[in-house]
């Protein structure tokens, strides 16, 4: 058979799975491979998913799979089907790790720390991948080389998973982590790995363990040292947040055994960390270009080499699943700004999410850049400066062991990860004094290290670090450990203020805010303080909150007390509705966050500011706060963190209409989502896209239904979902939910989206019900505190259903409120995003809003108008009335009104102080082009010295000796109906912005009057077909009646020589009447058509 393009031989079985063997292939030369075969047809998708989620991993720890295929139709291995796929890996030989093994103490130890070392890189590259290895265990390690040259490879990758799945999908028992078995929907697959590599070596190390079965065993078996058991113990935590990553183990294992990594080594693990980052940056992307043949790569240089080679041999996968290779055509081209930062984070960590954006022409151009500095230094340790322009690539100086220094160092914010890691070698080498130690312990916690930070403040003694280690581990969610800690300590240690606040705040983590409160009620430190107004906020003494919180920031110390201090009063702002409040106080928080290096808090916080910022109409902030919010979350492994500050990006660009990166961001949020569980993440992503979605396209109704499937028994939640179901026509429960939308017990912005759909729905649909409950409902919320993106959107279509109705005191009071939530909007948003924020149909009408010094006689003509719009039985008075309205109030001479006309045509159709004779020559070619225009550009066309302002028709302007010139598009629904033309031939400057504002109003109005009489007369135009057409089936259907009731009757004569359809023998008269009566009954009625007398039906 031919492997990879050569020939091949299967030469014999290496080893026997539940769902494949692994057979050793040799070509010709004498390379020799190994084939990972399907065993049966129920295991074909699942050895074709194993080569999916093993697409871009090259670790050199791991197996590495070079390519794909399928047994011939003829002269498969006996036992296994013809055509059954395999996956062609490396071919290593050595032995399998043997726990069992009679090995000196010396030697065990020693491959103990080997797997330790080589298995900790191999999860590090299969992590950072995006993927993970489901069932690491020693039936799963290869041993190569001698003694001395000893290595360890990981193998078989048959329940491997996306890095961040939630639930395993198998395992071997003795190997998998608690969360597994106890809460399956709660895990991370890393942290499964980590456990799983915790008990490999725990079973490795101890004879006791291995023969029991327990990996536990081995923290207390007398075989195993202190030093194996402090580098196991972590692994096997409980609390999933406490295992320390895989670099820590690799590194833990290096100090053990005594080595250092060679410089080849180095390089080669350098270059490997770029290339994984950036192919996992693209996987999604990669995955929907392999469905295509026509997909292509116009990236450049080494990032346009890994990307090819990826590609192909996912097509190789798909083609494999048997997929037709169909799909629509894609182009990987170089990363847009968003992804280059992604791609950076992944690389350096969570620090380079506040770096600006490096000047690149290209991606091949950075991958040049991140290649020559990797040269010399490890890309956690990369700065802004080493990716300069014409950067040296010389290796740093070594961290100093100077405990003082280094305690410096820590206690500055921020420190670099080189300080962290020299730190914690002298900690663990037991050289360390106390107050280095508890100073890496915080500055780990800080960044979210939680398992580091434990294991640091595991090896110092005293009450302080027993205090520390307890919030460690009550931050991990181990709350039993936590108190049991803290039990530990007894006499004045108990009592010291930070015991007291780690097990106040323990206590109000279990649910009880009484019994907290009562723990911290005589509290002064911060802490204390901080604890005491949680419990304070859960019990709603929000008001003592209040004053605590402000006790709390006179006596914050640092920048990590005064960032907790001040998101907690960002969260209480948040609660009372005060938005800009809450905005203040969270981006204090964050900003003293960054400053005390707490990266996990930063991120946090920045997701308070995100939300913030978006409610308040600081649109531009909101996207820089939620993108990196996005990366430090990336960096930290945080896909249900990073999936919510996602939504708060795209909610943001929902705002502002920008509904294809709303999209974009919303797919991206369910992804992270899903992987992490998180189904009420999910569902607000799905309401989202549902709002992006056209109205009548029926992806948004999907996305809608999907929403529903995934939330709970939250009524706030079925409220959100049941208002885009309502909007889009699904049936549901209206007048149980107005109820809910009614009451004071839902939250206010499920209540402003219900009633905001019930709305749209009344404009847009039919009037079947009275809509007068929907406007008393969104006239109550005027007065309310509401994100502006919320009460723009509800105020606008309150107004346009009252304008419907024809209620102009309803009209004049939600255009009002819609007004002055577009102009917050349009005075906030930002410089960058402000063209966009003008295009909102709700930020227009506030332009043309009636709060710009409009008499009271004209708030009384707008109110004739909007009672005008209700009556649509005559649309020329209505008309007439508006140019009338605009020429008065504007002072200028003339007024014309069009209307767009089959053949793309614009017809005249009211006038003031114009004759249709005047409407040819000079004056018809002005009004026509300026209208035309102002339809193509959505925007009033003005000129305010009408001779200057319009080159492109000055001679129409010369003739007519015109100097002020209007014409203002009547947009409704998003489509032009018509233009509103008005000119002046005696004033210069006759528009100003008091006098477009009342042109833009008008119009607006005029425009859902003009397309609600469309409709209405489309309607009845349809249902006048409609009726003639009936007229003329009932017609013809009396015509077949007759003709068949004179073919029964000839049939009938014919056959039985009678004139009547029917049998009459029975009739008992003789007489001739009797029997010519049966002949009036067969004959044909009167009426064209069967049917009932009016009145008869009721």
């Amino acid at each position: 058979m031919t492997v990879l393009g050569r020939p091949v031989v299967l030469e014999r079985r290496l080893g026997r799975g539940a769902t494949a063997e692994a057979w050793l292939a040799r070509a010709r030369e004498g390379a020799e491979l190994v084939l990972k075969i399907a065993r049966d047809r129920g295991s074909f998708a699942r050895l074709i998913d194993e080569g999916e989620r093993l697409l871009g991993v090259d670790s050199g720890f791991c197996v590495r799979l070079l390519g794909v295929g399928r047994l011939p139709a003829t002269g498969a291995p006996p036992g296994l089907p013809a055509e059954a796929p395999y996956l062609v890996f490396e071919h290593h030989g050595g032995e399998a790790a043997d726990a069992a093994a009679a090995l000196a103490p010396a030697e065990r130890r020693r491959r103990v720390l080997v797997v330790a070392r080589d298995l900790g890189r191999a999860l590090s590259d299969l992590h950072a991948s995006g993927v993970a290895h489901g069932d690491v265990k020693p039936e799963n390690v290869l041993f190569e080389g001698s003694e001395a040259q000893l290595r360890a490879r990981l193998l078989d990758f048959g329940l491997a998973s996306a890095a961040s799945q939630v639930e395993a999908t198998g395992g071997t028992r003795r190997y998998l982590a608690p969360e597994a078995i106890e809460a399956p929907a709660t895990g991370d697959a890393r942290l499964r790995d980590l456990y799983a590599l915790g008990a490999t070596l725990a079973v490795l190390a101890s004879g006791e363990a291995a023969r029991a079965g327990r990996p536990e065993l081995a923290l207390t078996a007398a075989d195993v040292d202190a030093d194996l058991v402090a580098l196991i113990r972590p692994l096997l935590s409980r609390a999933p947040s406490l295992r320390p990553g895989a670099d820590w183990v690799v590194r833990r294992a290096l100090q053990l055994l005594g080595q250092v990594e060679s410089a080849e080594e180095a390089r080669e693990r350098r270059m490997g960390a770029i290339r994984r980052a950036y192919l996992a940056v693209r996987r999604r992307e990669l995955l929907r270009a392999a469905t295509s043949p026509a997909s292509r790569v116009t990236v450049g240089g080494a990032p346009g080499a890994w990307l090819r080679a990826w590609l192909e041999l996912a097509r190789a996968i798909e083609e494999l699943r048997g997929a037709s290779v169909s799909g629509p055509a894609s182009v990987l081209a170089d990363l847009d700004a968003i992804g280059r930062a992604r791609w950076l984070v992944e690389i350096v960590g969570p620090a380079a999410a506040a770096w600006p954006e490096i000047a690149v022409g290209s991606d091949g151009e950075l991958a040049e850049r991140l290649i020559a500095a990797a040269t010399a230094l490890e890309p956690r340790r990369f700065t802004l400066a080493d990716l300069g322009e014409g950067a040296s690539a010389a290796p740093p100086p070594a961290e100093g062991t100077d405990p003082v220094a280094l305690a410096l160092a820590l206690g500055a914010g921020a420190p670099r990860p080189a300080v962290l890691d020299a730190a914690e070698t002298l900690v663990h080498a037991g050289s360390a004094p106390p107050a280095l130690a508890l100073a890496l312990g915080r500055a780990l916690r800080l960044r979210g290290e939680l398992g580091r930070a434990l294991a640091v403040f595991e090896r110092v003694a005293g009450p302080e670090a027993r205090a520390e280690a307890a919030e460690v581990q009550r931050r991990a969610g181990d709350r039993a450990a936590a108190l049991a800690a803290l039990d530990g300590l007894g006499g004045a240690a108990a009592e010291a203020p930070r015991a007291r606040a780690v097990r106040a705040r323990t206590v109000l983590d279990t649910g009880d805010p009484q019994a907290a409160l009562a723990l911290v009620a005589s509290a002064t430190d911060t802490s204390g303080l901080e604890v005491r107004a949680l419990a304070e906020i859960q019990l709603g003494r929000r008001r003592d909150a209040r004053i605590t919180i402000e006790r709390a920031r006179l006596v914050a110390r640092d920048p990590e007390e005064r960032a907790r201090i001040e998101s907690l009063a960002g969260n209480l702002a948040h609660f009372d509705g005060d938005f800009e409040r809450a905005l203040d106080a969270f981006r204090r928080a964050a900003e003293h966050a960054a400053e005390a290096g707490a990266v996990l808090e930063e991120a946090t916080y920045l997701t308070g500011v995100a939300a913030a910022s978006a409610n308040v109409g600081e649109l531009e902030l909101a996207f820089e706060a939620s993108r990196r919010a996005v990366l430090l979350f990336d960096g930290l492994g945080r896909a249900r963190e990073a999936a919510r500050a996602l939504l708060s990006w795209a909610s943001a660009h929902a705002v502002l209409g920008a509904f294809v990166e709303a999209r974009e961001l919303a797919a991206m949020a369910i992804e992270r989502a899903r992987a992490a569980g998180d189904a009420r993440c999910r569902a607000y992503a799905h309401l989202l896209l549902a709002d992006a979605a056209p109205p009548n396209d029926r992806e948004g109704l999907e996305h809608a239904r999907r929403a529903a499937a995934l939330v709970g028994d939250d009524a706030d939640d079925r409220l959100r979902v049941h208002a885009r179901l309502h909007e889009r026509g699904e049936a549901t429960p209206v007048d149980t939910l107005d109820v809910e939308a009614a009451s004071e017990e839902r939250a206010l912005d499920a209540r402003f989206e219900w009633w905001t759909a019930r709305a749209r729905a009344l404009v847009l649909g039919p009037a079947l019900e009275s809509p007068r409950r929907v406007l008393e409902a969104l006239l109550a919320l005027v007065p309310r505190r509401a994100p502006v993106g919320l009460r723009g959107p509800a105020f606008f279509a309150g107004a346009e259903l009252a304008a419907r109705i024809g209620d102009g005191e309803a009209a004049r009071r939600l255009a009002l409120a819609a007004a002055e939530a577009a102009r917050e909007l349009a005075a906030r948003a930002g410089p960058r995003v402000a063209a966009e924020v003008r295009l909102l149909p709700w930020v227009r009408l506030g332009e043309s809003s009636p709060t710009t010094g409009f008499s009271a006689e004209q708030l009384a003509d707008v109110d004739r108008l909007v009672r005008a719009l209700g009556r649509r039985d005559r649309l020329k008075p209505l008309l007439e009335q508006v140019v009338d309205a605009l020429v008065l109030w504007t002072g200028v001479e003339r007024g014309l009104l069009l209307l767009r006309a089959p053949g793309d045509k614009l017809r005249p159709r009211a006038a003031r102080n114009l004759l249709r004779a005047d409407l040819t020559g000079p004056q018809l070619e002005l009004s026509q082009s300026l209208a035309r225009r102002a339809l193509a550009q959505g925007e009033p066309v003005v000129a305010v010295d009408a001779s200057g302002d319009l080159p492109e028709v000055h001679e129409s302007v010369h003739a007519l000796k015109l100097r002020s010139v209007l014409a203002v598009p009547l947009v409704a629904r998003g489509e032009a109906l018509g233009v509103v033309y008005l000119d002046d031939r005696v004033r210069r400057g006759a528009f100003g912005a008091r006098e477009l504002a009342w042109v833009r109003l008008v119009a607006t109005l005029a425009a859902v009057a003009i397309a609600d009489a469309r409709d209405q007369i489309l309607l009845r135009r349809a249902v006048r077909r409609a009726r003639r057409a009936e007229a003329r089936l009932a017609t013809l259907l009396a015509r077949r009646e007759a003709e068949l009731d004179v073919a029964e009757r000839e049939l009938a004569r014919t056959r039985e020589g009678r004139d009547t359809r029917h049998r009459y023998a029975g009739n008992v008269g003789k007489g001739e009447p009797i029997r010519a009566r049966p002949n009036s009954w067969t004959r044909p009625p009167a009426r064209a058509a069967p049917g009932q007398t009016p009145g008869e039906t009721g």
